[in-house]
């Protein structure tokens, strides 16, 4: 009885982040930049890297999305949402093709731990922590190196 009072709560956390982490959680590449570059010959030279610019935040600090405006032609888009049951936020990314509003890839994850502390027992349960799916960290990975061959040319 003792173990429930600070532990009620590991189990379904855990399970509710195996289930997303298998169900909806990944890296997808909807369009390679070879396939990118052939539909718009001669673009990708002309592009230009974004320097400087802040990015547009949408909503607050527990659930937003910031636009990251790379060049004229593309956007990196970070969006958290959370709390979810179970302390469960979901974190997503994607390449976007402003022109066409077409997701070139996104990479999904979902993580189990708290960005800030909070007082209490809610903020201190060090054995939720769970800061990606099993993968997560290659795959983010993986789409900052796709994101960055669309940055275009600095000037």
């Amino acid at each position: 009885m003792m173990y429930l009072i600070p532990f009620w709560d590991w189990v379904p956390t855990v399970v509710a982040h195996k289930y997303y982490c298998e169900k909806e959680a990944g890296f997808w590449v909807y369009k390679t930049v070879d396939e990118w570059k052939a539909e718009n010959l001669g673009v990708m030279e002309g592009l230009v890297a974004n320097k400087g610019e802040s990015p547009a935040r949408q909503g607050d600090m527990q659930n937003y999305i910031d636009t990251y405006y790379l060049n004229e032609r593309f956007s990196w888009v970070i969006k958290y949402n959370g709390k979810f049951l179970f302390n469960r936020w979901r974190h997503e990314q994607e390449v976007v093709d402003v022109k066409y509003n077409t997701v070139m890839a996104r990479y999904t994850d979902f993580f189990t731990s708290q960005e800030r502390r909070q007082a209490g027992w809610s903020g201190w349960k060090f054995w939720l922590e769970n800061r990606h799916c099993n993968d997560g960290g290659y795959n983010q990975d993986a789409l900052r190196n796709y994101r960055n061959n669309f940055m275009g040319k600095d000037q």
